[in-house]
């Protein structure tokens, strides 16, 4: 019986470790875009806000609400930010298991506008303030710079007629001001508890087999350009492999 169940152990943990470096392979086409986020993000972060905290969206700060320490602060406030991304981790795939595709794409959509005009527009106001101008000229910059790039970023994620690289320069730039907006929310001591946390939640949400993640691209697949255009660094391949289905798709249709 020992040695069943040490065979059992030892076959499940090879299948875990086999799947895991297929998982990691696949994940590697997308290290580029993701170091290019880190760049931007810092570029913004350091140029725009000095590397300061400017906004406070947690909880504990260690100075008007805190609970006795930097470390049980942060470690809160890294606690709350999980949980929220967990929620809405577990929302998602709940809603595309079920085959909720609209609720789905008009989630998506809102979403993309809500980061590339509010974030990305936060970001560009911050910016256009620090120039030695009038107030008017600052909100005059910082508007237009806004509306350019929101619009451009309504080009990249609701047109088919573009290439691959103007999406996936968006879905780099969004994901940058994200991180930016969110560097700007986050006191000091809470910065290093919550990027372990994500790191650790990302290994499991992307690479496990029940991650959330990989099981909502894993769905997303069955819902063909109309999702995939949404989808955080999607690489070349992806896109051909989505087109060549949909063609074979209304070929299929056709017959």
């Amino acid at each position: 019986l020992v040695m069943c169940g040490r065979c059992t152990l030892s076959e499940y943990s090879g299948a875990f470790m086999t799947e895991f470096r297929r998982n990691f392979n696949e994940t590697k086409s997308i290290l580029r875009p993701v170091f290019l986020c880190i760049i931007l993000t810092q570029i913004g972060w350091m140029s725009v806000y000095d590397c300061k905290t400017t906004k406070n969206i947690f909880f504990f700060d260690s100075e008007n609400n805190t609970l006795g320490s930097s470390f049980a602060d942060g470690m809160a406030n890294a606690a709350g930010a999980m949980a929220v991304i967990a929620v809405v981790s577990i929302l998602m795939i709940t809603l595309a298991v079920f085959h909720f595709k609209k609720l789905v794409e008009a989630w998506l959509s809102i979403s993309c506008i809500v980061v590339s005009f509010v974030i990305a527009g936060t970001l560009f106001q911050d910016g256009a303030a620090k120039l030695p101008v009038d107030e008017p000229v600052q909100l005059a910059i910082g508007g237009s710079m806004t509306a350019a790039y929101g619009g451009g970023a309504v080009l990249a994620f609701f047109s088919k007629h573009l290439p691959s690289w103007y999406h996936q320069l968006y879905v780099i730039t969004n994901c940058a001001s994200i991180a930016t907006f969110y560097l700007t929310c986050l006191p000091g001591h809470t910065t290093w508890f919550l990027l372990g946390a994500i790191v650790l939640w990302d290994i499991f949400a992307v690479l496990a087999p029940i991650g959330p993640l990989k099981m909502a691209l894993e769905r997303s697949q069955d819902y063909g350009a109309d999702i995939l255009r949404f989808m955080m660094f999607t690489t070349a391949e992806s896109e051909g492999e989505s087109s060549s289905s949909e063609e074979e798709s209304s070929d299929d249709d056709e017959e």
